[in-house]
């Protein structure tokens, strides 16, 4: 394993027990808020199409090839985006972590397999399903929407590239999870 070069190393070793733990959690806050910021900042990029004034042919391509994000990284922020831009007023639940990114992950594809059977959720009931998620983990996330939406869970989720330079995502289902 190679030595961090060192404008890159972080000796916390001589940071005391108390010092780190608070570090932490007003990191943690920070990470949630800057996770609100970066999906919204996400939407306005595909809203403007900025992305093609950059060179890009998409989001997904942009925020891979330009951002680095890994490609689940990336598609997963673009469906937690989507999920923000039509429920904006979850942005306070994101950043107080009572919603977290794999959650909203799993909304929009319980939301997209809803709208391929013809049953678009009502914003009202959106929301109230949304609030029934808030603190709860991935595994309780996945029986609620299942249990509410009469839905397999999905419990994973591939993105594979394709010889035309394109991307496929598989997604697998399970319904043995519980």
């Amino acid at each position: 394993m190679p030595i961090p070069s060192p404008e890159y190393a972080l000796d916390l070793s001589k940071v005391s027990n108390q010092e780190i733990l608070f570090r932490l959690e007003r990191l943690s806050r920070t990470e949630r808020k800057i996770t609100h910021l970066v999906l919204s900042h996400i939407n306005e990029v595909e809203v403007r199409k900025l992305y093609l004034d950059l060179g890009f042919t998409s989001l997904y391509r942009y925020l891979t090839q330009h951002l680095y994000y890994g490609e689940k990284a990336a598609y997963d922020r673009m469906q937690a985006a989507l999920v923000l831009k039509h429920t904006p007023e979850i942005a306070r639940k994101i950043e107080e972590g009572a919603l977290n990114l794999s959650q909203l992950v799993q909304i929009d594809q319980s939301l997209k397999q809803e709208r391929k059977a013809g049953k678009e959720l009502s914003v009202k009931a959106t929301q109230e399903l949304l609030g029934k998620l808030e603190n709860k983990s991935v595994f309780e996330t996945g029986k609620i929407l299942a249990s509410e939406l009469n839905q397999t869970p999905k419990t994973q989720q591939k993105v594979k590239p394709q010889k035309d330079d394109s991307g496929r995502r598989d997604d697998l289902f399970s319904s043995s999870l519980y």
